[in-house]
């Protein structure tokens, strides 16, 4: 589809600012876009969510009238990514307003993660997911992640890491860092690992969860890194870790960060041996750690570059 001149309505999270490279993307192809959040995201609202989250649940019905209001043109397309927040209700309301001749729905959430989507794809002409998993089970459109420039391979970059990792707190994370932590000990490796966690809930989980005994402060941050920060630090990197959420078979943005920078992958997730790009130069899997030492150097991988936040706009929209 070609995209000039063409008005789109998005609406998707605020996700360390991948919204607004994705904006620039198609508005880079000469699309009109009109963007907003899909739900306000503050270190207030994050507060409030805790000690009265039912005035969450107000301000949000105040917000999403508000975006309903401040609409007042028809347009050609909307796109929504994830729409975890967004009900029945929004839609009948916006789409007795205004028409919209192309709706589209991209997921980079599982339906196990987000069961809104379930709820929500009636509303929809077409629902794309990076998740093969759910596009298989419901008939989605499988359609992975992409990279931005940030993260284009750069020639001649000092390393200053071996093993690299930065992400929210969840599940076996800490416990596979830990492995990797004490293989470049026994190594004379070194890394940069941070998990993101709300200091209410490093709290909560050190005074109740046991398995939590081993989590320091070292191995926290409380506040987000930019996505500038986070390329900085990649690119000074030789692995780039990866770990999965195990509710999802969808492959991260960080793979395509990794491989797009040219740097080798560290990863639990096996369903990459499914795509093009696959390369067995490029890809470690964490369970085989041990063997890491016979891995070989990364070779240039000319399949990723389809990968680019450019060619994921192409795709969403080439139907």
């Amino acid at each position: 589809m070609n995209l000039k001149n063409q008005k789109i309505l998005f609406i998707a999270p605020l996700f360390n600012g991948y919204e607004k490279h994705i904006k620039s993307a198609i508005e880079e192809q000469g699309g009109i876009v009109d963007f907003y959040p899909e739900k306000n995201k503050s270190r207030f609202l994050s507060l409030l969510q805790l000690v009265a989250p039912a005035v969450c649940v107000y301000l949000h019905k105040r917000h999403l009238q508000a975006l309903i209001e401040s609409v007042e043109q028809d347009y050609d397309i909307l796109l929504i990514i994830k729409g975890e927040f967004l009900n029945t209700k929004f839609f009948e309301c916006l789409l007795n307003k205004i028409r919209i001749k192309n709706k589209v729905l991209y997921q980079w959430d599982s339906v196990l993660n987000n069961p809104n989507t379930l709820v929500i794809q009636q509303y929809f002409d077409s629902v794309f997911t990076f998740d093969r998993d759910d596009a298989n089970k419901y008939g989605f459109i499988y359609h992975p992640l992409f990279y931005i420039d940030l993260f284009e391979r750069k020639a001649n970059t000092t390393i200053e890491f071996d093993f690299f990792f930065i992400g929210v707190f969840h599940g076996d994370r800490h416990k596979e860092l830990s492995k990797i932590k004490e293989y470049a000990k026994e190594n004379n490796m070194t890394c940069y690992f941070k998990l993101y966690i709300s200091l209410f809930n490093y709290l909560k989980c050190k005074l109740f969860d046991n398995d939590f005994a081993g989590v320091t402060l070292s191995d926290v941050i409380f506040k987000g890194v930019s996505i500038l920060e986070v390329a900085e630090l990649l690119h000074k990197s030789r692995f780039v870790v990866d770990i999965a959420h195990k509710q999802q078979s969808g492959l991260t943005i960080r793979t395509f960060e990794a491989l797009g920078a040219g740097k080798k992958l560290i990863t639990n997730n096996k369903n990459i041996k499914k795509e093009k790009f696959y390369d067995a130069n490029n890809v470690f899997f964490l369970d085989e750690l041990n063997t890491l030492e016979d891995f070989p150097s990364p070779t240039a991988s000319s399949s990723i570059q389809n990968h680019t936040v450019k060619s994921w706009v192409n795709e969403l929209f080439s139907g």
